[in-house]
C-alpha cells in the first residue's frame, strides 16, 4: 500500500530520552546540540522503552533564532515554513529549472561561466548528498554543540 503515516523523529527522540526540544523546534542533545540526524529501524523485537528526560537540554539562549537568515524562527519551536523554505531549498528543483533556462539562452562564453560557477557546484553537492535542506545556521549556533568543539 506504499508509505503511510509519518514518523516525527524529533518527537520520537524527545520521548525516548535522547534530548529535549530547542527554541528552533529541533531535538537538542547533551552531546551534539542540534547537530544530529535521526533515522529509525522497524523491528518486531521486544524492546524496553526509555522515558523522556526530566531536564531541558536547551539553554534558551536564542542564538539559533538570531542566526536564522530568513527570520523563520520565533522561539518556542515555532517555524514559519514558508520563510524557511526560501532558504533551505535554495539549490533545489526550481534553481535547477532556472539554471537550465539560463544556459539555453546564453552564448558560449556565458555558458562556460555558468558551468564553472559556484551555484552549479552547490546544486551538484545538494543532489549528491540527497540533502535539499541547505541551511544549518540554527544548528551550528547551539552552544551545546559549540562547547564540544572548543
Amino acid at each position: 500500500m506504499g508509505m503511510q503515516g509519518e514518523i516525527c523523529w524529533r518527537r520520537a527522540g524527545v520521548r525516548a530520552g535522547l534530548g529535549s526540544y530547542g527554541e528552533n523546534g529541533l531535538l537538542i542533545t547533551k552531546e551534539f546540540g542540534a547537530a544530529i540526524r535521526m533515522s529509525g529501524l522497524l523491528t518486531s523485537g521486544a524492546l524496553e522503552a526509555d522515558s523522556p528526560l526530566e531536564e531541558d537540554i536547551c539553554s534558551h539562549c536564542m542564538r539559533c533564532i538570531e542566526a536564522c537568515p530568513s527570520g523563520a524562527l520565533s522561539g518556542g519551536g515555532n517555524i514559519n515554513r514558508k520563510l524557511c523554505g526560501k532558504v533551505i531549498f535554495k539549490y533545489g528543483f526550481r534553481f535547477f529549472q532556472n539554471l537550465m533556462k539560463g544556459v539555453m539562452r546564453k552564448q558560449e562564453p556565458e555558458i562556460e561561466s555558468i558551468l564553472e560557477g559556484y551555484e552549479l557546484r552547490e546544486m551538484w553537492q545538494t543532489f549528491m548528498t540527497g540533502n535539499y535542506y541547505y541551511c544549518f545556521n540554527c544548528q551550528s549556533q547551539c552552544p551545546t554543540a559549540l562547547s564540544d568543539q572548543e
